[in-house]
């Protein structure tokens, strides 16, 4: 029973914190075989498909319980990777004028947050 809990605590202490957004969700993942560090841009997968993030420290009390739902890193993001990033965020933002003006020549109730594009198309 000791060595089922040491290595939990083991497989936990592996796990890092990926953010997708400022100030957005905390992710915990598996970073397998690579070697991370704070500030390293990682692509990882997720029920939504691939999605660029930041790496960030994983608060220890969220390390244990995300033991089991961690997300899987698939490698360190490149130049090209970071590039599609930076072109995901400038359509998120056309795509979000076009919709406020939509919304405002329609004269709609309705107030439109954000916008996402998908990083893998």
């Amino acid at each position: 029973m000791e060595s089922t809990e040491r290595a939990a605590t083991s497989a936990a202490a592996n796990l890092v914190g990926v953010q997708l957004h400022t100030a957005g969700r905390i992710y915990a993942c598996d970073p397998g075989q690579l070697w991370l560090q704070t500030g390293d841009h990682v692509v990882i997968e997720t029920e939504h498909g691939s999605l660029l993030g930041t790496v960030i420290p994983l608060p220890h009390d969220r390390a244990e319980q995300a033991l089991n739902d961690a997300q899987r890193i698939l490698k360190k993001a490149d130049a090209y990777d970071l590039e599609r990033g930076e072109r995901n965020r400038v359509r998120e933002y056309d795509a979000l004028r076009a919709c406020l003006r939509q919304v405002r020549a329609r004269d709609l109730r309705m107030k439109l947050i954000k916008a996402e594009q998908a990083f893998d198309g």
